[in-house]
């Protein structure tokens, strides 16, 4: 991430749709801190299970929340494209350098997002760095969860829905290379641009999903209450999990 960039698409689309006054914008690698005629906002990304004093009101910087790809496998459930989902699959192998807790966290909320539904009981096996868990919810579906990371450049990412009308995922079947949106042909060869956002060109996609994760909370900051509520419960599930891969046994959350 570029700071100044970041900074700066943040500013800009508060700015153009004139959600609030910025006073200052802050931060590094572990969240990022707006002052506002808001109030003071401490966007975290750090889920490490350790107590930091942060400034401001705390907000887990949730942005799959964001992501396209999440909110339409959402937006089927909701919608009744599929109905009465029974199991979701699972599969994140991070670069070595991840936190598993980040990816845990990461997970668990993701799931619980798109399917409306909370993890109630855990039964894991995990190492240092992965973690094989069966989450079950409170209505019973089961979620199978591959969690890890790997000597991979990039992340391997699978999430999948089972119901019984049908599937939904997140991975193409049907996609033998990857595709760009833009491709630029000249003498000096070929160019490819991945900018798909309208409006915050030359930022990578999870910044993307950062800053707009960032100015919906700005226009709503009463959904602050919510989303502390789900990291709370995320780390639970997380705490459980690791005493679940301890004792060998299915606990309750």
């Amino acid at each position: 991430m570029e700071r100044g960039n970041f900074n700066s698409a943040i500013e800009y689309l508060i700015a153009k749709y004139r959600l609030a006054k910025i006073e200052n914008i802050s931060g590094d690698s572990a969240g990022t801190i707006i002052t506002c005629n808001k109030g003071v906002f401490n966007f975290f990304c750090d889920f490490s299970p350790k107590e930091i004093q942060r400034e401001g009101t705390e907000v887990p910087l949730f942005t799959w929340r964001k992501e396209r790809r999440y909110f339409e496998m959402r937006k089927n459930l909701i919608d009744g494209i599929i109905r009465d989902p029974v199991g979701m699959r699972i599969k994140h192998i991070a670069p070595l350098d991840t936190n598993l807790a980040n990816l845990l966290v990461r997970e668990v909320d993701l799931a619980q997002w798109i399917l409306g539904e909370r993890v109630n009981k855990v039964f894991a096996s995990s190492t240092d760095n992965y973690c094989n868990a069966i989450f079950s919810t409170d209505k019973g579906i089961k979620i199978s969860a591959e969690i890890g990371t790997a000597q991979t450049r990039t992340p391997i990412l699978l999430h999948e829905v089972i119901a019984k009308t049908g599937v939904i995922t997140d991975t193409a079947v049907d996609t033998q290379i990857e595709n760009y949106p833009i491709y630029l042909y000249n003498s000096q060869g070929t160019k490819i641009y991945n900018d798909v956002d309208f409006e915050l060109y030359g930022l990578s996609y999870d910044d993307i999903a950062k800053v707009r994760f960032i100015v919906s909370v700005l226009v709503d900051p009463t959904i602050v209450c919510e989303l502390q509520e789900a990291y709370r419960h995320a780390m639970a599930v997380f705490k459980t999990a690791q005493k679940s891969a301890a004792s060998i046994k299915n606990l309750a959350v």
